[in-house]
């Protein structure tokens, strides 16, 4: 009878551990699962990032070519008479560039990430930060 209850215990602790060794799998299959959802998701995000900062830089040049040199986001409006006393108001504009486009354009320059924080006075991770995400 002994012999009988060992047995039977021998097996329960078998199926047991089976059990738990299949449950463990299925845990590190789901984390992977999630792991990679994630990265993915990031790496995404990170691509629409680094499209829409090229988008900038290219509508940055191309105002560039056209005005000459960046400057402040203001519109002034300006007030010319003319000859025959008629007023004309021309509205000039200016565009302002993020910080982001900023710390890229000075580390274009050769700055370097305190550097570019010391002038924009920001952070120097968030100088680093907007560098690696940008590379």
């Amino acid at each position: 009878m002994f012999s009988l209850l060992l047995i039977l215990s021998f097996m329960i602790h078998a199926v047991t551990l089976f059990a738990i060794y299949q449950l463990f799998k299925r845990l590190k299959e789901a984390e992977a699962v999630n792991t990679e959802d994630i990265s993915n998701l990031l790496d995404s995000y990170l691509q629409q990032i680094r499209e829409e900062n090229q988008r900038l830089e290219m509508e940055l040049d191309k105002r560039e070519l056209y005005q000459g040199t960046h400057s402040g986001t203001n519109h002034e409006e300006e007030v010319q008479e003319d000859t025959n006393g008629v007023t004309d108001r021309v509205m000039e504009e200016k565009t302002e560039t993020s910080l982001q486009s900023r710390i890229l354009l000075l580390h274009k320059q050769g700055y370097n990430a305190e550097e570019i924080a010391q002038q924009l006075d920001c952070g120097k991770t968030e100088a680093e930060l907007v560098i690696k995400l940008h590379s």
